[in-house]
C-alpha cells in the first residue's frame, strides 16, 4: 500500500507543502518574535533599574536619618558629661 503511485502522488506534495509552510512561517515570524522579546527585556530591565534606584534612595535616606539621630544622641551625651 505504501508503494502505490497514488499514495506517493498524494503524500509527497502534501509533505512538500507542509515543509514550505513551516519555512515561510518561520521566516516571517521569527524576526517579529525576536523583536518582541528584545522589547520586553528592555522594559523589564528598566523596571528593575527603577526599583533598584528607589531602594537605594530609601536606604540613603534612612542612613542619613540614622546619622542625624546618632549625632543628636552623642551631642546630648557630651553635654551631659561636661
Amino acid at each position: 500500500m505504501l508503494k502505490t503511485t497514488l499514495f506517493i502522488k498524494i503524500i509527497v506534495p502534501i509533505t512538500i507543502l507542509m515543509i514550505g509552510f513551516i519555512v515561510v512561517i518561520s521566516i516571517y515570524s521569527l524576526p517579529n518574535i525576536d523583536e518582541t522579546i528584545n522589547t520586553l527585556e528592555r522594559e523589564n530591565a528598566n523596571e528593575v533599574l527603577n526599583s533598584v534606584i528607589a531602594i537605594s534612595k530609601n536606604a540613603n535616606k534612612d542612613i542619613n536619618q540614622y546619622k542625624e539621630e546618632i549625632l543628636k544622641i552623642h551631642k546630648e551625651n557630651l553635654k551631659d558629661m561636661v
